[in-house]
């Protein structure tokens, strides 16, 4: 949500788990907020933003 109100098209990370956009255990980002932000996730296809799992992100 930061993103779209600075005008770029995507936020850091950390400024997407700050805001409760992205789950940084899960790497999923939040449908609701996203639909209330006008924006959309990311194509890809397991829905989740990396290839790490909540193990890997929890060190």
């Amino acid at each position: 949500m930061w993103a779209r109100l600075a005008g770029q098209p995507l936020a850091g990370t950390s400024t997407m788990v700050w805001t409760g956009l992205l789950d940084r255990r899960t790497g999923e980002l939040d449908a609701e907020l996203l639909t209330a932000a006008g924006a959309h996730e990311w194509p890809h296809p397991d829905g989740v933003l990396s290839p790490h799992t909540a193990e890997d992100l929890s060190r």
